[in-house]
């Protein structure tokens, strides 16, 4: 099974729950007409806190995670406005959540969605080593998470606007 992500941004006039409707729109398309064993999609949901440690962006972003047994290169998503790339990973998921939730709802609780690039200065092992032998744990020890998705890039599929090196979904 193949995993593809796509990014999606939000409009600046675009309400948060105008944004989220637009995005299921698209993937009910998507599930209707393509051969999909799964899809999940994590957005922004409302406003960052005012103050936080956490540089947060201001701006409404969707991560599209599908899989499938093909490569998707999707038209639908692929022509949303906001449209930032398709990109082909490598998941690992140290710590699974135990799904007790019906298909079709919102999962419980808050998802940090972090996208990041690998600094210039790292060769590709190191920044992988420094990721997963020393961020992660770290991440396990000190955060309360009940889901850790990890995402390596291996590729950007068709003309994708940003170049992410890693794509993580905390809850």
């Amino acid at each position: 099974m193949n995993k593809t992500i796509f990014l999606v941004k939000g409009t600046k006039v675009e309400s948060y729950s105008a944004f989220a409707e637009r995005i299921f729109r698209a993937c009910q398309f998507l599930v209707k007409e393509k051969p999909v064993a799964k899809v999940k999609v994590v957005y922004t949901k409302g406003s960052p806190p005012r103050f936080s440690i956490i540089p947060f962006k201001k701006e409404k972003v969707a991560a599209i995670s599908i899989v499938s047994d093909a490569m998707i290169a999707n038209k639908e998503i692929q022509n949303l406005k906001g449209y930032c790339g398709v990109y082909s990973v490598e998941e690992a998921i140290p710590v699974q959540y135990q799904r007790d939730w019906e298909d079709n709802t919102e999962t419980p609780g808050i998802c940090l969605l972090t996208l990041f690039k690998q600094r210039k200065d790292l060769t590709f092992e190191t920044f992988i080593d420094r990721w997963h032998n020393s961020h992660t744990p770290l991440s396990l020890k000190i955060h309360p998470l009940w889901n850790y998705n990890r995402n390596v890039v291996r590729q950007k599929e068709g003309h994708a606007n940003e170049k992410w090196d890693g794509i993580v979904e905390e809850q």
